[in-house]
């Protein structure tokens, strides 16, 4: 039993110590990859074309899509308060006015 603990660590200590040299040649191979990749070819972007293309402001799709987006989440908003609203009403009907007074 005691032979079969001691060989146990051992071979822990030797996986444990083997570990970040394996780490290091995976590394180093995706080194070599990244280098072999094809580089990223921007485009000529032109400032001042940009410029004068968005000076007069938002185009009107993007505050009809604002618009949308707001009355979206309103309707979401009544969605989850309406029901709270109706169970309140019926709560409130069925306790009712306790003072004796019949209307």
């Amino acid at each position: 039993m005691r032979k079969k603990i001691i060989f146990g660590t051992l071979l822990a200590v030797f996986v444990i110590m083997t570990l970040p040299t394996a780490y290091a040649a995976e590394s180093s191979t995706v080194k070599g990859t990244m280098k072999s990749q094809i580089p990223i070819i921007l485009p000529d972007i032109n400032i001042e074309e940009l410029k004068l293309k968005y000076q007069g402001g938002p185009e009107p799709t993007f505050i009809l899509l604002f618009i949308f987006s707001v009355i979206i989440n309103i309707l979401r908003l009544v969605k989850f308060v309406l029901p709270i609203l109706i169970i309140f009403q019926i709560i409130k009907n069925i306790i009712g006015n306790n003072t004796g007074i019949v209307c």
